[in-house]
């Protein structure tokens, strides 16, 4: 069956897409206001899809990263998919940006396998998770909650030639809110355990070592 979401699963949720629509800001947003003007609204929106397209990968990676996602052949297929739209937008963007309104076979039959490949890893069976979401933050975990982070940290930080900052602000302080939220909860499973790592070495009444407390004094005692 599916698992049961937990409060760390839905906070990871929002704090990869946080981060993603944080970079998607730096890499658009931001230099939306000059590149419009220099470049034109039409070679601009076909800027986009190539960008979308990283911002995908970049969130199957994330799962990944969290164990959100298990390395499957269904997960295989997306990152193929994926790649196969990026290539193909990356080459009609340039073509575009040349003055060449042109679609080649090679260029149709990239979209075509990105489609294929998409509708593939939809119909595959998702195979149930087998990691229990860990209020701790594990190394896996690190490297993607914190480059979220600081990418909405950035977003805050680095000057918008933009009127409406709101629009890339917003989904900034609510990644930071996340982020410190999931670091309290790490905080708080962190003096859990080590309340419960001292509760089992110590006796109850007299609060002096245990059976299990004199072991492991007497362990670290031979280790040193």
């Amino acid at each position: 069956g599916r698992a049961e979401s937990s409060p760390v699963v839905w906070l990871e949720a929002v704090i990869l897409t946080g981060g993603a629509v944080c970079l998607a800001a730096v890499l658009v947003l931001i230099p939306a206001a000059s590149m419009i003007e220099q470049v034109g609204i039409s070679l601009f929106i076909a800027m986009l899809y190539p960008v979308c397209d990283v911002l995908m990968l970049l969130i199957i990676a994330a799962q990944v990263g969290l164990r959100a996602r298990d390395s499957s052949w269904r997960t295989l297929v997306l990152v193929v998919a994926f790649v196969c739209f990026t290539a193909a937008d990356l080459i009609y963007a340039e073509k575009l940006a040349a003055g060449r309104y042109e679609f080649p076979v090679f260029l149709n039959v990239l979209w075509a396998a990105g489609l294929v490949c998409l509708m593939q890893g939809a119909c595959l069976t998702r195979r149930p998770a087998k990691v229990v979401a860990s209020p701790h933050i594990g190394r896996r975990s690190s490297l993607v909650l914190v480059p979220a982070g600081l990418v909405a940290v950035m977003v805050l930080v680095v000057p918008h030639p933009t009127e409406r900052i709101w629009l890339v602000e917003i989904p900034a302080l609510i990644t930071l809110a996340a982020v410190a939220m999931r670091a309290w909860i790490a905080i708080q499973a962190a003096n859990a355990a080590t309340e419960s790592y001292r509760q089992a070495i110590t006796d109850e009444l007299t609060s002096l070592p245990n059976r299990r407390g004199i072991l492991a004094l007497m362990a670290a005692s031979a280790d040193t």
